[in-house]
């Protein structure tokens, strides 16, 4: 799986997107040694986030996913889509749609 050349798709800038996870999924893109320990540290920090207001939580954990995926850390990644599915459904169960205008990926 490879990421979109722009770390930040349109429409990704959502409420729950952190500092931690766009650092992550830079690194991932640039080939950083120290990625995986930021793709470790953007999921508590999304874990964190989704806690204090879940939004679209789902999408930032799916996004991340994937670049936990093209770093080879196929199980964070496997735990990371879990939780996606997990919010989505918490979000959708509240009657919380994902919008056109807040979110570029489908969930």
């Amino acid at each position: 799986m490879q990421l979109p050349a722009n770390c930040a798709p349109t429409g990704m800038f959502g409420m729950s997107l952190t500092p931690e996870s766009a650092l992550a999924r830079a690194a991932i893109r640039t080939r950083r040694e120290d990625a995986p320990s930021l793709v470790r540290a953007a999921a508590v920090a999304l874990a964190r986030q989704a806690e204090r207001t879940p939004l679209d939580a789902d999408i930032a954990f799916g996004a991340l996913a994937d670049a936990a995926a093209e770093a080879g850390m196929a199980d964070l990644a496997k735990t990371m889509r879990e939780q996606a599915r997990s919010l989505r459904a918490r979000r959708l169960a509240r009657g919380v749609p994902m919008t056109r205008a807040s979110f570029s990926r489908a969930g």
